[in-house]
């Protein structure tokens, strides 16, 4: 039995009780289409790598009138409810909304990986030992 999430007219079917790796990035241009276009490439080789489903937030168009609050709060219900891995881009740390989904997951249990130019995923334990 699977379970369909669907946003934006993107599906991902997945097992009933498996959970999705959420991908988290920055705008790292002013120019919308570049974002895209490196998000895009990310998320696919973050795909292979971890197999399996990823979600991409920033396929997602929010209306106007949703503040920063309101996004983050429909976010952290998506982490609780349905991640078991956050999947930190390099530019992680230049976004508002990153740091928060960052603070959440390490508040909530939720597995972190950082990936870097290498597209080698590096867990806090890896961070720790290194240090």
């Amino acid at each position: 039995m699977t379970k369909d999430l669907i946003i934006q007219g993107m599906t991902c079917t997945r097992p009933i009780g498996t959970k999705l790796k959420y991908f988290s990035t920055a705008v790292t241009s002013g120019n919308p289409e570049q974002n895209k276009n490196n998000n895009l490439r990310w998320i696919e080789e973050i795909r292979n790598i971890e197999g399996g489903p990823v979600l991409d937030p920033s396929v997602i168009i929010f209306p106007s009138s949703w503040t920063q609050i309101d996004i983050m709060d429909l976010w952290f219900g998506v982490l609780y409810s349905h991640v078991d891995r956050l999947i930190m881009s390099p530019s992680w740390k230049s976004s508002t909304g990153a740091k928060a989904e960052w603070g959440y997951a390490l508040d909530h249990g939720i597995d972190i990986c950082y990936y870097n130019s290498t597209k080698k995923c590096i867990t806090p334990g890896d961070m720790r030992n290194s240090w």
